[in-house]
């Protein structure tokens, strides 16, 4: 017969400390008694283990075991009273499980976890509801943060940003730009790499490293040649010899072990167990490693943004068909799945065999799957046509047209899928692109052409190898000579009737998915019309009539720059711009003017946009991200640059208008535009450089923009000339087969002289069919200047999950009374749940007493009780400073160690007592045991009792 044996840790709120509880599912001697220990057979329902194994897709893992008991607690509480006052709430919870009459050895642990819910009020019925405990593996994986301090530590911009970590061997990396000054970049923050294989700039390869050095300081302090480039592989950084004309990228062996990068994604698991400082023995190496001796050994992971552990090995895993699991012990591991598994039981629709099958129905199922091995190497940072190195701006024209004029820069796209770049310097049409891929006078092959080599079938065979011409490809290979009028020996008319009934069923089926797609457009355009998606400009100093109000200049160098409002000795009618000029002529100075922090909605998108103009340098715009306490978050995307020196600047039509645009990242609640000037390009006239910028724009969308916005403008001077007010209600509804959703957001938004604030309020409902779940949230945000506040209330029910609460950022003040009916968890209490605070220090010879009376305000208060001090013990053999602790005239501890001999030694308890309407006294009885010719010790004794509202 099978039993089985569960340990319990529930917490003592009498005491602070977990107790033991341990109780069984048999009365029987052979297992009340295992192991030397008392188990009380209490347990009314076994431990039942589930698990929700995988779907049989590879993009989702397991969830952790969970496990459900039930016992009686009256029985439980005669051998451990403190089960009936305990605290069961993450109670620590460990099941084993044996046959009677085996030995305690040979009863193996099964399962341990935390309670995740629990049910007593059917006294003395008591049920527990316990997970596996996930908290050591969603341990963050970047664990370090630049300090903002300078050096290798970055500057104050980037101040408690997170340190990259490179695994493997990652491609086109862009690292993080920590000393401007000096050009060091840093690819790896956590220890040392194995090598940077390649360095880019704006895509074009740079010449060899030409040294390592072993320090950020050695790396600072020396010489470098402009255009060459040196590492400190110690500490996962570069540093140019002179500043980067466009974005750095660079081919790595990323965070090294003994000297080399592991590449296997098993090793890489480990190696992030490693950092995060998990203990070995959660996490199976035996099983990582089996996964690397199957040829899981080309995995790279670039992180930049927080991940937690068991995330990333997930992320590392399962695009190797193996699925990450957490053992029912909390130990994480990683499990190839078999499709051809040995079977272990018949399960019998008509009850025939055991177990029994209570039902049985019928489930879609998704498409077969196939052994499919892929490889690719990912290309980390993917850039734009504008940040590549050319002579000339990459601009994507398309399919080629012979019609069209084509200049250098100009790239096409031919029917055979192959690309061609135009590389003359003269201008031209008519000239098409050549056969092959070797190119011309005219043009450069890209991309070779797509070729039926390039097509494979599933068993590995091309559209290339499988000709008409051979064997099994002709069908009509079947016929035989007397089929004069049939076809693979079935009457030709016959043929004929089939061919004509399939073509009615298609047309009767075309008809049926042309109803679908019109209908489908219908809802579409219904949703569109109820819809307003965008904001208006949210910059109050758009127009720049109050000078620089709400901008900023951020720079290295600021006695290098002069910035102001048309001061560049030209007029714009009707408009004003910014100027920025760089008094020096070389190439080491840029400069940022930056907007003043606006917040952004969840979800919602960005969009930055502004006429620029430039003279004898590269200028553009991008995004910047904030967190909740508008600080520098990270950067966003890149608009297009302007580097062409302009002239004409007294009209609109001397400026470009540059835009781009990025979904906010879960992290960021604020964001900003940067107008970025670009160093110094040489000339012959050594003429200085300027950035020249008008009608600046940040607005926000729900969905995705395809263009910028029209230009807005915002300010217009001092007062209510500066003023903005806003209201916008958004309705969207969407239904479609199995699922529907529905929408209203409003907002009321006013803008003065700089000063914002705005509230808005989501109402949203879903639900979805296939996976049974649906969902109801209500949120309501007010932001004024960088003050938020924010509270979401929702419900979610994942197919039986139930999910539901209240979320509140900012502080919540009740002006009446808070009536919990569950539990309060908080890692800390504020200073106003203390009703009542008593207090003494008194001190004396070894052998005196102390004692601290307190009349409690209320019966239901719990009075936490700290005794601390001093106690010098005198020299003598084996003295000892000893002490008795009376609570309400009850001994609570005995003999308790204060001191040894000949040491001045400081010690402190802290008790919790409860449930009293008369005065608590609190007293501690010293002695010395043994003696000294140096008398007795001396001892202070501070005595405080804190009165804790329940």
């Amino acid at each position: 017969m099978l039993g089985c044996l569960v340990t319990l840790s529930p917490l003592d709120p009498a005491s602070g400390a977990r107790q033991t509880v341990r109780i069984c599912s048999v009365n029987d001697s052979r297992v009340t008694g295992l192991g030397g220990l008392e188990w009380e057979p209490c347990v009314t329902k076994a431990p039942s283990i589930g698990v929700q194994f995988w779907n049989g897709d590879f993009e989702q893992g397991n969830d952790p075991a969970q496990v459900a008991l039930a016992f009686n607690l009256a029985q439980a509480r005669k051998r451990y009273p403190v089960a009936i006052t305990s605290a069961w709430m993450g109670c620590p919870v460990e099941v084993r499980v044996g046959r009677v009459g085996d030995p305690y050895a040979q009863w193996p642990v099964r399962f341990v976890g935390k309670v995740t819910d629990y049910a007593g009020d059917a006294y003395p019925a008591m049920s527990l509801r316990a997970a596996v405990d996930l908290e050591p593996l969603k341990a963050n994986v970047l664990t370090a943060t630049y300090a903002g301090t300078g050096g290798a530590e970055g500057g104050a911009d980037l101040k408690n940003r997170l340190k990259p970590l490179a695994l493997g061997r990652p491609r086109n990396v862009e690292p993080v730009l920590i000393d401007a000054v000096n050009s060091v970049y840093q690819f790896s923050g956590y220890g040392p790499i194995e090598a940077v294989e390649a360095l880019f700039e704006r895509g074009s390869q740079f010449a060899p490293a030409v040294a390592n050095y072993a320090s950020y300081a050695t790396l600072v302090a020396a010489a470098i040649a402009p255009g060459r480039w040196v590492t400190c592989l110690a500490q996962g950084l570069v540093r140019l010899g002179a500043p980067a004309a466009g974005v750095i990228t660079g081919d790595i062996r990323g965070h090294a072990v003994g000297g080399v990068a592991p590449r296997g994604a098993g090793a890489l698991a480990l190696r992030l167990a490693s950092i995060v400082g998990l203990d070995a023995g959660l996490i199976a190496a035996a099983a990582f490693n089996a996964l690397d001796a199957e040829g899981a050994s080309n995995s790279d992971l670039m992180l930049t943004d927080q991940v937690t552990l068991i995330d990333a090995v997930r992320q590392l895993v399962l695009p190797c068909n193996w699925q990450v699991l957490v053992s029912n012990l909390g130990v994480l591991t990683a499990l190839k799945p078999s499709l051809a598994p040995a079977p272990t039981l018949t399960l019998h629709a008509q009850g025939k065999a055991l177990p029994l099958v209570k039902s049985v129905v019928e489930q879609s199922v998704s498409l077969p799957y196939y052994r499919t091995v892929m490889a690719a190497q990912r290309n980390w940072r993917q850039q734009s046509a504008d940040e590549i190195a050319f002579e000339a701006p990459l601009i994507d024209k398309g399919n080629y047209n012979p019609d069209e004029t084509y200049r250098e820069g100009n790239y096409v796209t031919l029917t055979d899928g192959s690309q061609w770049l135009y590389i003359n310097a003269t201008p031209s049409k008519g000239h098409a692109p050549p056969v092959g891929t070797g190119g011309d006078q005219w043009w450069a092959n890209m991309r070779p052409s797509t070729t039926a080599d390039d097509i494979r079938y599933s068993d590995g065979q091309t559209v290339g190898e499988l000709q008409p011409g051979e064997a099994g490809a002709d069908v009509t290979g079947n016929n035989t000579s007397k089929d004069t009028n049939a076809v693979g020996g079935v009457d030709a008319d016959i043929v004929l009737q089939r061919i004509q009934a399939v073509r009615e069923g298609i047309d009767n089926l075309d008809a049926d998915v042309q109803d679908i797609i019109d209908n489908a457009e219908q809802l579409r355009q219904e949703v569109d019309s109820l819809s307003v998606s965008t904001s208006t400009n949210q910059l109050t100093n758009s127009d720049l009539a109050n000078g620089k109000a709400g901008w900023g200049l951020i720079t290295a160098t600021p006695q290098s720059f002069v910035w102001g409002v048309d001061n560049a000795g030209f007029v714009v009618p009707n408009e004003h711009y910014f100027g920025l000029l760089c008094l020096e002529q070389n190439g080491d100075r840029s400069a940022d003017i930056v907007s003043d922090w606006i917040a952004i909605d969840a979800d919602h998108w960005a969009q930055a946009s502004t006429y620029l103009a430039a003279r004898e340098c590269v200028n553009s715009i991008r995004l910047q991200w904030g967190d909740g306490g508008a600080n520098f978050l990270a950067e966003g995307p890149s608009s297009e640059t302007v580097y062409h020196p302009f002239t004409g600047w007294g009209n609109l039509d001397g400026f470009k208008r540059v835009w781009c645009k990025a979904k906010r990242p879960p992290n960021a609640r604020f964001y900003r535009v940067v107008l970025a000037k670009g160093s110094f390009l040489s000339n012959s006239g050594n003429y200085l450089s300027w950035l020249f910028a008008l009608r600046p724009m940040l607005a926000t969308s729900i969905d995705e923009p395809n263009e910028p916005l029209p230009y807005s403008p915002r300010g217009g001077g001092a007062g209510l000339s500066a003023a903005a007010a806003l209201i916008e209600e958004v309705r969207t509804v969407a239904v479609s087969a199995g699922e529907a959703a529905a929408q209203i957001r409003s907002l009321l938004q006013v803008d003065v002289s700089g000063q914002s604030a705005r509230l808005l309020t989501v109402e949203q409902v879903a639900a979805r069919a296939d996976d049974r779940t649906s969902g109801a949230r209500w949120s309501k945000e007010a932001v004024a200047g960088n003050g938020r506040a924010q509270l979401t209330v929702y419900a979610f029910d994942n197919n039986g999950n139930l999910m539901s609460g209240v979320d509140i950022i900012g502080d919540l003040t009740l002006s009446g009374n808070l009536i919990v009916s569950g539990s309060i968890i908080t890692g800390k209490l504020q200073q106003n749940a203390v009703t009542a605070t008593s207090a003494m220090t008194q001190a004396g010879n070894l052998g005196a007493a102390f004692q601290l009376t307190h009349q409690p305000r209320n019966s239901e208060s719990t009075l936490q009780i700290t005794v601390s001090g001093v106690v010098d013990v005198p020299a003598g053999s084996a003295i000892r400073a000893l002490g008795d602790l009376y609570i309400g005239g009850v001994l609570v501890n005995a003999g308790i160690r204060l001191g040894k001999n000949n040491q001045s030694n400081t010690y402190s308890l802290t008790r919790l007592w409860g449930g009293s309407n008369g005065p608590v006294t609190v007293r501690l009885e010293t002695s010395q045991d043994g003696s000294s010719p140096d008398g007795p010790g001396y001892v202070d004794c501070t005595i405080v009792i804190t009165e804790l509202k329940r």
